[in-house]
């Protein structure tokens, strides 16, 4: 049966082949399902360093033109809630800038 997905030919060298022949026997999976579901994974990967990317270079642009920088006790304050309660410190991840902006 014919499918509307578009295709594309890859070609490893032995080694590699047979990791990736490895792999799917443990698996049970075709090497296709795998090798496509690693490309999406990576693909994935990619679109977010460039939206980081495109992200640090926003906040770099919006420091060097002067523009006012809070930190998140700052916001809390403005806005009089406790930096501590459970809410905030959920929503509030270890990645999660040191400072935000004001618009």
């Amino acid at each position: 049966m014919p499918t509307l997905n578009p295709r594309i030919n890859v070609t490893f060298n032995h080694s590699d082949a047979e990791v990736l022949k490895l792999i799917c026997h443990k698996k049970n999976i075709s090497m296709s399902s795998l090798v496509r579901k690693v490309i999406e994974k990576w693909l994935e990967d990619y679109e977010d360093m460039q939206l980081a990317k495109i992200a640090e270079d926003a906040e770099k642009k919006w420091i060097e033109d002067g523009s006012k920088t809070y930190t998140i006790e700052e916001i809390c304050q403005e806005l009089d809630i406790e930096l501590n309660s459970p809410k905030i410190q959920k929503k509030i991840s270890t990645n999660s800038p040191k400072t935000y902006n004001k618009e």
